[in-house]
């Protein structure tokens, strides 16, 4: 009897012990994360990989220096300019003197996503080449320069979407010429801050009515009847005046 005993207390130990293992194996934490069929963890926050572009400005005029360009990738609630509304402070730097120190301090106080890269003088008929890589899922591309020899002329293109873009792809994009609204275009030597006079660039105090970008419609000369005019038949553009390529990395 005692050794039958010792039997059954040393199977129902071993059967104690299984029912252990197996519970132990089943987890009844609701707040451990849970995996899909294909074991992927779904409570992780999926790893956005860095997008790189090179991107090519050229500009397209005859005698009208870009100022030294701001290209901005960004999410979609980055506007650096929206036609029919008033510039901020940093466009209206940018595009009265090619100041882009203001326009970068917008961009860093951002609350949102977005990174920026600096170019150089794009002299006429030249291009300059940029790279600048963002995390942003489908980033938008903005492109901002100022035509030096007008008043508060710019170009470039607008939260431009990059979203479809697949590697190795290259695209073209032209930009037009936009009025900031900040300054009267009177062409006047003291106000044209380019080459043509080297006059006063940016200044806050000069203000144009209705304050708010508008297409371009070109500048006058003094051979088109504007008197005062520093400009030259060589200073007048067509649309477009950037060509921008664009390649996904």
């Amino acid at each position: 009897m005692f050794i039958k005993s010792m039997l059954i207390n040393k199977s129902s130990v071993l059967i104690a012990a299984l029912v252990s293992i197996v519970l132990a194996g089943c987890d009844n934490n609701d707040n451990h994360s849970k995996k899909n069929k294909e074991g992927k963890n779904n409570s992780e926050t999926p790893t956005v990989k860095m997008q790189t572009y090179e991107v090519t400005l050229t500009n397209l005029t005859t005698n009208q220096p870009l100022s030294p360009p701001v290209v901005i990738l960004h999410d979609d609630g980055y506007a650096a300019f929206t036609e029919g509304e008033p510039a901020t402070a940093g466009l209206e730097a940018l595009a009265e003197g090619g100041v882009t120190s203001e326009l970068i301090r917008e961009i860093q106080i951002y609350s949102g996503s977005i990174d920026y890269a600096l170019g150089s003088v794009i002299q006429p008929g030249s291009s300059i080449r940029l790279t600048i890589g963002t995390d942003i899922k489908a980033p938008k591309l903005t492109v901002a320069s100022m035509l030096e020899n007008t008043n508060d002329a710019f170009t470039g293109i607008g939260a431009y979407d990059l979203g479809s873009m697949v590697s190795a792809q290259s695209i073209v994009v032209n930009g037009p010429v936009w009025d900031s609204g900040t300054e009267i275009n009177d062409e006047l030597a003291s106000t044209i801050p380019g080459p043509a006079s080297g006059g006063q660039g940016f200044n806050r105090e000069r203000l144009e009515i209705p304050d708010k970008v508008t297409f371009h419609q070109g500048v006058l000369t003094k051979a088109q009847g504007l008197s005062q005019s520093v400009l030259n038949e060589s200073h007048r553009f067509d649309q477009p005046t950037i060509r921008i390529n664009i390649t996904k990395i």
